[in-house]
């Protein structure tokens, strides 16, 4: 798999800017259940699709297919979900974040919940992001914070 050498990274240490508090990932998953209600999430997170395809949806309405390579932005406060193809599962690897430079971002539309699916190609560098920040120290506040921009 894409994701072979990352090890559920956790670190829920604070950092005033923001902080990258879990990488990991899911192998023949089902996406966000239960599919209705939409689940609400507290934080950011970013979702990178690596074996199969589906789709995103959210309350504002809007419904996008995914698929292999396409990763989904996940915003706090937004109600959402996302997931396989009914009777199928996929693979993900996925990131959660928070914090002001995230928040400042999404206030200047650099993350625009208008657009919350990246599309492959596009996504080329986010595995290997995820697996820089997963396997670099984040035993300092600085680290962290590099972490958090480094995402």
């Amino acid at each position: 798999m894409i994701f072979d050498q990352i090890l559920n990274f956790t670190d829920l240490s604070p950092s005033p800017i923001g902080r990258v508090t879990l990488i990991s990932s899911i192998e023949n998953g089902l996406g966000v259940l239960p599919r209705k209600p939409f689940r609400i999430y507290p934080s950011y997170a970013l979702v990178l699709i690596t074996r199969g395809k589906g789709s995103y949806r959210d309350e504002s309405g809007l419904e996008l297919s995914v698929e292999t390579g396409d990763a989904i932005l996940v915003f706090p406060g937004l109600a959402h979900m996302y997931g396989p193809k009914t009777g199928t599962r996929w693979d993900e690897l996925y990131a959660i974040f928070d914090g002001p430079a995230f928040d400042s971002w999404r206030a200047m539309g650099v993350l625009n919940s208008a657009a919350p699916v990246i599309r492959a190609p596009v996504h080329v560098n986010i595995a290997e992001r995820l697996r820089q920040i997963a396997n670099g120290s984040a035993d300092l506040p600085t680290r962290r914070a590099l972490q958090a921009c480094s995402l």
